[in-house]
């Protein structure tokens, strides 16, 4: 499978996250005089409540890949009972398929496409499975307008009717 981008799935937001760690971090604190003992308090009590949203958050993937005509997206999640925040994690394929497939109708063009991955993105974040946590598409929304999708959706595809056809021919 060509798989063409891995969407990060968080437990939370990340402005949640950090007013919650901010909160935390404000009730572990004491005063005192001392600006060093300070900072070093602070910079202990970020670490221990969990450090950095950005990779520490993290609780699946979705990854995106092509099969025909169709957008597909395979769900990796940690492999827990409950998903707290933790900073230990070992992912584990979760299943197939996130929500249904998104059809591309034959003749779109590249934005169609990528519109049509923002609408399965959407779908997904929404999917009961989904909604509880946060589907970060700040980078894929970065990158999306610069792809060619209609050249992507050919070259990275799952499926390709034209090889199978030309594998039958040489048996």
């Amino acid at each position: 499978m060509d798989y063409f981008f891995d969407i990060p799935v968080y437990r939370l937001a990340q402005n949640e996250y950090e007013a919650k760690q901010g909160a935390y971090i404000k009730s572990m604190m004491f005063e005192t005089e001392n600006h060093d003992q300070e900072a070093m308090m602070r910079g202990h009590h970020w670490t221990f409540y969990g450090g950095s949203w950005q990779f520490n958050e993290i609780i699946g993937y979705i990854r995106l890949h092509f099969l025909g005509t169709q957008i597909r997206g395979e769900w990796w999640t940690v492999d827990a009972k409950r998903v707290t925040r933790t900073r230990t994690k070992i992912f584990r394929y979760s299943g197939w398929k996130v929500v249904y497939e998104q059809e591309i109708p034959k003749g779109s063009t590249s934005k169609e496409i990528y519109r049509l991955l923002l609408l399965y993105l959407e779908r997904a974040q929404k999917d009961k499975k989904l909604k509880r946590f946060y589907v970060d598409t700040s980078v894929f929304e970065s990158i999306g307008p610069l792809v060619d999708w209609d050249a992507a959706s050919k070259t990275l595809n799952g499926f390709r009717p034209s090889a199978a056809k030309k594998s039958k021919r040489k048996t």
